[in-house]
């Protein structure tokens, strides 16, 4: 092969790469947020600097946004259960059949190992399945726990619901749900958190966080913090097990020691309605004025980007997923091509 054809094809192919991996390469190190507020849900590219906005649909009487194992997101609103699939440019349902599931009240959701998902609404918690061929399906597990809390799966596949009148510990297997335990200690709960250590943290509105413990029953840790007007309003917790929480007043960081909480960073904000914390340990504060994003450096926050996005009420993220093996050895084979070509 002559020199002249052989830069042709290694142009080519380069160029085949680019085609290939352009939509990674564009957003390597990002996140894809998707951000429900009174109007719908948006998507937000966040590249740890800026907010690329990106689709919006129209949903009215959002309470839940949450993205399953499978990239699927499950939009809870006052009319039901709603699936959606992000295609790069716009949402679009995540089934050409049974992407909508009526259910009053839909709110808060957590998927188990199993790949169900456990939503609380308006008359108690639900078990729900999401194929893409049929849509939504239910074993027809049911309990009545009361709604305006939320849910969180634990390690053990227990499911943590926190709730106006303090926190339920729920057993689960297809058509049933089992009430193990109950604690009413963490009254009113808005959140719960678990850390790695498998401790849970809940938020207790107009008070502060309280720590307990789970084997087969409640164990209160004795670990309270109070904090500022309105207590735990809103929460999520980093992959070094720092809870990032809102009051009134702005956002606190909390470091538990297994027995006690400590201040580790605060950041003045008002009116926040929302707390996420995404892949990146990127702690994005939906507020009055729109989306904030900080990081924490173990004892502080230093404030980043800034987008004007008002009534935020939920935030959850998809992955990104990496190359393909396949574009992977391509680009492998390419390089290989050029380098023996410059060597000779």
């Amino acid at each position: 092969m002559n020199c002249m054809c052989l830069n042709r094809l290694v142009a080519l192919g380069a160029l085949l790469v680019v085609f290939a991996l352009g939509s990674f390469a564009a957003v390597a190190g990002a996140v894809e947020l998707h951000v429900a507020h009174g109007g719908g849900v948006s998507y937000f590219d966040y590249d740890g600097s800026s907010y690329t906005p990106g689709g919006f649909i129209g949903i009215g009487g959002i309470n839940s946004v949450f993205a399953d194992s499978s990239q699927n997101i499950h939009v809870g609103h006052g009319g039901g259960l709603s699936a959606l699939d992000y295609t790069g440019a716009s949402y679009v349902d995540a089934s050409p059949s049974g992407a909508f599931f009526g259910l009053a009240g839909a709110a808060a959701m957590d998927q188990d190992a199993g790949g169900v998902l456990h939503v609380q609404h308006g008359g108690g918690l639900s078990d729900f399945s999401f194929s893409d061929a049929t849509g939504y399906s239910s074993s027809g597990a049911y309990i009545n726990v009361p709604s305006g809390g939320d849910i969180e799966v634990g390690n053990d596949g227990t499911v943590h619901a926190g709730h106006p009148g303090g926190a339920s510990a729920l057993g689960f297997s297809p058509g049933s749900y089992a009430d193990n335990a109950y604690f009413g200690g963490v009254n009113p709960t808005n959140h719960v958190v678990e850390d790695s250590n498998g401790v849970l943290h809940y938020g207790i509105n107009n008070a502060g966080v309280a720590g307990l413990n789970y084997a087969g029953g409640y164990a209160d840790t004795g670990a309270f913090i109070a904090l500022g007007p309105g207590g735990a309003q809103q929460m999520d917790i980093d992959s070094g097990d720092i809870i990032h929480v809102a009051d009134n007043n702005g956002i606190s960081a909390l470091q538990f020691n297994g027995t006690s909480y400590t201040g580790v960073g605060f950041f003045a904000l008002g009116g926040i309605s929302e707390v996420f914390v995404d892949s990146n340990d990127h702690i994005h504060a939906a507020h009055g004025g729109g989306l904030s994003a900080f990081t924490h450096n173990g004892s502080s926050y230093t404030p980043g980007a800034y987008f004007n996005v008002g009534g935020v009420v939920d935030i959850t993220q998809t992955i990104i997923p990496e190359p393909s093996s396949a574009c992977l050895i391509l680009l492998g084979a390419l390089v290989g091509v050029s380098r023996r070509r410059r060597s000779k």
